[in-house]
């Protein structure tokens, strides 16, 4: 009895020392309304993240594919993590588990909370650049978000998404920490054409805001002169500080992340 009672304490402790030191999750969250076109989305926190203590958090908003639409309930929710969907995909724990749990630069180290919304299907109208806006307002308030390192990604139709707001106007520019470009899908036909030109890709200069574009050198879904426009447009002179970069691969596939 005495050394079942030990074993029960040991496995008590444990659990409680493991729950304490806060493990990464990667958690759905169906039903629950991120911004006026997203009633769901995953929720990424890193090892250690603690709501009531003072460290902030870099964050990541990661935006789909226009094939991952849905209406954010638990069952449509899953889209957006199949097998290859990019950084969602990664961050699952029934398809990879990959993301690593912290990055080191110059010393420094840094955990991300990632943010993956669901954008619903409205037909023809892709999401619109306010919803970013309302995702960046869903964060700070509920979550341990540094404002200064708020980072933007996506791919296909996320990557147009996250596009068109960092090139909508310098204030959405300037509220970007990085912009990872992947072979941005841009919608056509007014109010939603943002296909790169030289002065759209002005506020992205004028910010100075570091991007590394990906894509497929024969996408048959998005012409990759759509990359290259916008990385040549954004380094014209005078260029930002650091350059826009850009990685081809040799594919003729639509699939660069």
């Amino acid at each position: 009895m005495m050394v079942l009672r030990h074993l029960f304490f040991y496995f008590l402790f444990f659990h409680l020392s493991f729950f304490k030191s806060g493990a990464q999750t990667f958690t759905a969250r169906p039903n629950t309304m991120i911004s006026v076109n997203s009633n769901g989305f995953y929720e990424y926190l890193p090892q250690g993240y603690d709501p009531s203590a003072a460290a902030l958090y870099p964050l990541i908003i990661a935006s789909h594919g226009v094939g991952e639409r849905g209406n954010g309930s638990a069952t449509e929710l899953t889209r957006i993590i199949g097998t290859d969907k990019g950084l969602a995909s990664l961050l699952s724990t029934t398809y990879n588990t990959t993301f690593p749990k912290s990055f080191t630069v110059n010393s420094q180290t840094f955990k991300f909370i990632i943010l993956c919304p669901q954008y619903m299907d409205n037909g023809a109208l892709w999401p619109l650049t306010q919803n970013i806006d309302d995702i960046i307002t869903y964060a700070l308030a509920n979550y341990k978000v540094d404002r200064n390192r708020i980072y933007l990604t996506g791919l296909s139709m996320g990557g147009g998404l996250s596009f068109r707001y960092v090139t909508e106007n310098l204030v959405n520019a300037g509220k970007i920490a990085a912009f990872v470009s992947i072979c941005p899908a841009i919608q056509p036909g007014p109010p939603y054409a943002a296909k790169p030109d030289s002065t759209l890709t002005r506020n992205i200069t004028a910010a100075n805001l570091p991007v590394w574009a990906t894509h497929n050198n024969g996408d048959p879904t998005v012409p990759v002169s759509f990359t290259d426009s916008m990385v040549h447009y954004i380094n014209a002179p005078p260029p930002p500080v650091p350059l826009a970069k850009k990685s081809i691969f040799i594919s003729m596939s639509h699939d660069a992340w």
